[in-house]
């Protein structure tokens, strides 16, 4: 093969390679811009989730918080004779968030009662009370009112209540909030039955404990 064959041969590979590098750093370029691309997306995705967290913890901050604040008992009694006649039990909730809490619907009952049930609705079954402001005097559900003789005989037969409420913050167009919480009352003085009748009790003769003391609260 003679030097000119060897100039053309060596001639061709060369252009062969320069017009190969093109395509290469065409390649390059592409790989970046996807990796760029890639790199923004993964931003812009961890800022939303950034945004959305700092939106629910001010939320988390600024809603309404209805939760049990108390139980009372109250005693109603013949103004005649003096005799007790009957004993309620009301549980008290209290709004402890930051705004208010509006349409308030309360149900208290025997946790056996029907108003509990799975077929139960609030409509028919909750009682509707106004809105709760922030750290207001707390709203009681409809008192469970029980005879002298249940009082006593809750002595070995506890009395197991509950009360659910369900209601709506300023952050809640269409969804409820909801919170229940269930209590076990017993009668722990040694008064008998005809002394209860006659003014021998007090809400201190009750001893109550929660049989969920967490509740549930959404």
């Amino acid at each position: 093969m003679d030097a000119a064959t060897q100039e053309i041969n060596a001639a061709t590979q060369s252009m062969a390679l320069y017009s190969l590098l093109p395509t290469v750093f065409v390649g390059i370029g592409t790989g970046l811009l996807i990796w760029t691309l890639f790199l923004t997306r993964s931003a812009n995705h961890a800022a939303v989730a950034a945004v959305a967290e700092t939106r629910r913890i001010g939320e988390t901050q600024l809603r309404a918080w209805v939760g049990v604040e108390r139980w009372q008992i109250e005693i109603n009694g013949d103004i005649n004779t003096g005799m007790m006649q009957e004993v309620l039990i009301l549980i008290d909730w209290k709004n402890s968030g930051s705004t208010p809490a509006y349409e308030v619907s309360i149900k208290t009952g025997l946790a056996s009662d029907k108003i509990f049930s799975e077929d139960s609705t609030w409509n028919e079954d909750g009682e509707a009370v106004i809105n709760i402001m922030p750290n207001s005097p707390g709203a009681f559900g409809r008192p469970v009112v029980f005879s002298p003789e249940r009082i006593v005989a809750s002595r070995d037969d506890p009395i197991v209540i509950k009360s659910a409420v369900r209601y709506r913050t300023i952050f809640d167009q269409t969804e409820w909030r909801y919170s229940d919480t269930t209590w076990e009352f017993r009668y722990r003085g040694q008064a008998t039955l005809e002394q209860v009748k006659a003014g021998n009790f007090s809400y201190h003769n009750m001893m109550a404990t929660f049989v969920r003391p967490s509740g549930k609260m959404t």
